[in-house]
């Protein structure tokens, strides 16, 4: 089974149609999806790796022509790293003696000796990290606009002891202008003393003219 029969489309299909083979068949066999089915996830690991193949115009060029069978004679450019011209008849590689492969043989194994190229990001791994992204994001507002919040609680609590604050001193301010204002009473001290003093004098005149009245008396009588 190819990677066209895997995807469910023609070997002529756009790219969106791939797109949406693939995103209809990732979530149908996805094994969150498919938790007692065992085989699930080597099925989406090859749906997978049918799209990143197809997905990719230079690896679905080449993949076309392994299934038309002349991949090796005609060696065309990928997507990541040109492959190098078959060797021709005027520049042959040396054989070890006793090696009976050709020259399109000879060119394979040294092919599949070099390095992989890299692969591209699967679909299903960058919906992952964009995900992780947003929720990155999404964790990061949510942090500033409670920073904020707290913040302006805590600059109303400043301004309403500022505010009373304010109207403590205002009031005791008045207090004191009230003080100020009234006029200060008399000692009672003073009022006692001189009535104590008028009457010591008042008797002492009582006493005066009880003597002199006295005399006169007396003095009439003689």
């Amino acid at each position: 089974m190819n990677h066209y029969e895997i995807l469910g489309v023609q070997q002529t299909a756009s790219q969106e149609e791939i797109k949406q083979a693939f995103r209809g068949r990732a979530k149908r066999h996805h094994p969150d999806r498919n938790p007692n089915d065992r085989h699930a996830h080597a099925r989406f690991n090859l749906i997978n790796e049918a799209y990143e193949t197809l997905s990719d115009p230079g690896r679905r060029r080449t993949y076309d022509r392994s299934l038309a069978g002349d991949a090796a004679a005609h060696p065309r450019e990928t997507g990541t790293r040109p492959y190098a011209p078959p060797p021709g008849p005027s520049r042959q590689p040396k054989t070890p003696r006793g090696s009976t492969g050709s020259g399109i043989q000879r060119y394979d194994e040294r092919r599949a000796r070099r390095p992989a190229p890299p692969q591209p990001v699967s679909q299903a791994r960058r919906t992952v990290e964009a995900y992780e992204q947003r929720r990155k994001r999404e964790e990061a507002e949510k942090a500033r606009q409670a920073r904020l919040a707290e913040q302006a609680r805590q600059e109303r609590l400043a301004e309403r002891a500022r505010q009373e604050r304010l109207a403590e001193q205002a009031a005791r301010q008045r207090m004191q202008e009230n003080l100020k204002s009234e006029p200060e009473p008399e000692p009672e001290t003073s009022e006692v003393s001189e009535a104590a003093a008028c009457g010591c004098l008042l008797g002492v005149a009582v006493l005066i003219f009880v003597v002199i009245v006295a005399i006169a008396q007396c003095g009439s009588i003689g």
